[in-house]
């Protein structure tokens, strides 16, 4: 998976950043069955061992950044001899309702949306405004306000916020 901020079209690579990974139940009220933390790569990748995943049993695959929309696989997936292989960058529709954005055009890369300060599952007003603020504080570190990854709130991570919220953005769950 790429985070969008975090995504570097040029260099075809992310900023590395944590994300976790939940497995859910494939029906309503879709429990969480196993969680992992995942140390994302440069592309985008990590190997996640899931203790509690069962062969055979389908899973959505849930997956939660400090600063982005969380973002849900598009259907339930299958462990097969302990393994699981799924790709959130190829297409929109790896992801739920086709909540992903296109990041790059060669080679054609998607990526979860940036924006969520505040985790309420939507970029909005709220999250442009706390952006805004960290912005204007000269804010440093590892924050929910940095969007690209590179440890300080600014302009940059404003537009990012600005842009999803003047674009509605929010998770869609199953």
């Amino acid at each position: 998976m790429f985070i969008q901020g975090f995504y570097n079209a040029v260099s075809d690579a992310m900023v590395q950043d944590t994300v976790t990974v939940y497995l859910r139940n494939s029906s309503s009220p879709y429990d969480a069955v196993d969680s992992a933390k995942a140390y994302l790569n440069s592309s985008g990748s990590d190997t996640i061992s899931f203790i509690n995943a069962v062969n055979s049993v389908p899973y959505y695959i849930q997956l939660k950044h400090r600063n982005s929309i969380e973002t849900w696989s598009n259907g339930a997936q299958i462990f097969t001899g302990s393994s699981l292989i799924y790709n959130f960058t190829t297409s929109t529709s790896q992801a739920f309702g086709n909540n992903a954005i296109q990041v790059d055009t060669s080679p054609v890369r998607f990526a979860i949306y940036s924006g969520d300060a505040n985790q309420d599952g939507l970029v909005d007003l709220n999250d442009v405004i706390s952006v805004y603020n960290a912005a204007t504080a000269f804010a440093t570190g590892y924050i929910q306000h940095d969007m690209n990854g590179d440890n300080i709130a600014d302009l940059n991570d404003v537009l990012i916020t600005y842009n999803n919220s003047n674009a509605f953005v929010s998770k869609i769950l199953p």
